[in-house]
């Protein structure tokens, strides 16, 4: 059976290794996609048997005492869950995402995205049938002292080659024209000119309002331009085009010279066959079969002989040529396919970054509900059934059980991402149990959105400190944001009286407007 299999394999190589490539292809690009996915790493944490939540129900050495893991926050088990949630998350917050989406609106390219899975997997099927047709088209001019497999695999490499080269510079090809092609929008015409560019480069991750009074062609041209003179190039697409031109052509003559060949073989040997000079008709009783055909008869024979062959070659010359055609319409169409998928997805200047920051969405909220939220919902579900676990297998851990969410784990990462201090519920609670100590996700995330990243001024500090009521807290939050700097302490303390100060100017301005129409 095996060997069966085998030998069927070998012997429709040439259909056969396109699509184990597919295959191969099409596996890797699907286990790559869900690997990443939510529920792929959720799946993993909860299978029974082999999953990691039962390895983490089982490290339970030390977490009863909190200084061993006081200063992560959270016990190895629980901080190991919350890394397989929100490692692999985004880490862009309010202001990053803010500045990334200006930059796509000032650059025109607010609507555009990366090319789709579905596009992308057609235009591999298109490569491997286009390099599978030249492959068996270029094989007989490989090598004559080879034999027929060799010839087909070294011609299915060459084409393989050839045809993800030719599609890799058709996409390049795109790409070149949508850069002119948004150059040309933006200012007008590719000769225009930009007043007041200076040159200075404005990328996606700078402040997108420090030229926010300049024109729209300044702005522009700050975060697309190369220099002043920059319009795009069609070095690419010229030489994509003659190159495509070039390769029909080639694929044209070789389908010629291989059907010339064909039929020349073709003929010689029904010629052998007819000039054989035996009786091709069965004996005749006294007749030797080795007696010459009448001249006649010769005659007729040779004729229709002729005609045969004629027809065959001109039938074998109109599949051939039928052939090729089929296969230059699909270079043509793969090629084409590759070019317009490129002008439509690619991006300029630092565009395709911004994208990846913003990933389609125009607020952050959207942003934020669609790509985190989820994962710290499940990673928040996934945290309480282990607290739970663990407090009832060390009933010390539930004297002083961590309180730390997945959300504040993510702000942490996203802070040491941003290398920006953050605070945390560090401190272990002492009374709480493991039931009571997990905040619901959805207040987490209401809060998210407006505290990330946590203390990126000192007013904000202020705040925090202010309305924090318990005093230890107070002291907590200021050593944490001082980060050990005199200079930071005193600037932090001087925020906090003047807000302080605010606040009891706006508390007497309140009471005197309350006593002022109080008396009306």
């Amino acid at each position: 059976m095996l060997t069966d299999f085998i030998h069927a394999f070998v012997a429709t190589i040439v259909w056969s290794l396109p699509l184990l490539i597919a295959a191969v292809l099409t596996l890797f690009f699907v286990w790559k996609r869900y690997t990443d996915d939510l529920w792929w790493a959720d799946f993993w944490v909860c299978v029974p048997l082999v999953g990691k939540m039962g390895r983490w129900k089982k490290q339970t050495h030390g977490i009863e005492n909190p200084s061993m893991w006081k200063e992560a926050g959270l016990p190895p088990p629980e901080e190991s869950l919350c890394s397989t949630y929100i490692d692999k998350l985004p880490k862009v917050d309010r202001d990053v995402f803010t500045n990334a989406s200006e930059y796509l609106k000032v650059t025109h390219q607010n609507g555009r995205s990366l090319i789709s899975p579905v596009m992308f997997i057609a235009l591999i099927l298109l490569t491997i049938a286009e390099a599978a047709g030249t492959g068996m088209l270029i094989a007989p001019f490989v090598a004559s002292e080879i034999t027929g497999n060799q010839m087909v695999w070294i011609g299915y490499v060459i084409a393989t080659v050839m045809a993800v080269g030719l599609l890799g510079l058709t996409h390049a090809a795109g790409a070149a024209m949508y850069k002119r092609s948004a150059i040309s929008k933006a200012l007008g015409s590719v000769n225009a000119t930009v007043e007041g560019y200076t040159g200075h480069k404005i990328s996606s991750g700078d402040d997108q309002q420090q030229d926010k009074d300049a024109s729209p062609k300044v702005r522009f041209g700050s975060r697309v331009l190369e220099g002043a003179h920059d319009r795009g190039s069609l070095v690419v697409p010229v030489v994509a085009v003659s190159l495509l031109a070039v390769l029909l052509i080639g694929i044209t003559w070789m389908r010629i010279k291989g059907l010339q060949i064909e039929m020349t073989n073709h003929v010689a040997d029904h010629g052998q066959l007819a000039g054989g000079g035996s009786n091709p008709f069965p004996a005749v009783p006294g007749l030797d079969a080795s007696t010459p055909m009448p001249t006649d008869v010769a005659d007729a024979s040779h004729a229709a002989q002729q005609n045969v062959d004629h027809e065959l070659n001109s039938e074998m010359f109109s599949q051939g040529i039928a052939g090729a055609i089929v296969l230059a319409i699909i270079y043509v169409i793969t090629q084409a396919l590759g070019f317009f998928q490129a002008f439509g997805s690619s991006f300029i200047g630092d565009g395709k970054n911004a994208y990846r920051q913003t990933l389609g969405h125009t607020s952050f909220q959207s942003y934020f509900a669609r790509h985190i939220k989820p994962a710290l919902d499940r990673g928040n579900m996934r945290l309480t059934e282990l607290r739970a676990h663990l407090g009832r297998e060390v009933p010390k851990y539930r004297e002083n059980v961590s309180n730390i969410s997945c959300l504040d784990y993510y702000n942490r990462k996203l802070a040491e991402e941003m290398r920006q201090p953050v605070i945390t519920e560090q401190a272990p609670a002492s009374t709480r149990s493991a039931g009571q100590v997990n905040t619901p996700p959805s207040e987490h995330l209401a809060q998210s959105a407006e505290t990330l990243p946590l203390f990126n001024d000192y007013a904000r500090i202020a705040e925090r400190i202010v309305d924090e009521p318990e005093q230890e807290r107070r002291k907590v939050i200021l050593e944490i944001a001082a980060e050990g700097s005199v200079e930071r302490r005193n600037s932090i303390l001087t925020a906090v009286q003047a807000l302080k100060a605010r606040r009891k100017q706006a508390a007497e301005q309140a009471r005197m407007e309350d006593d002022i129409l109080g008396d009306l």
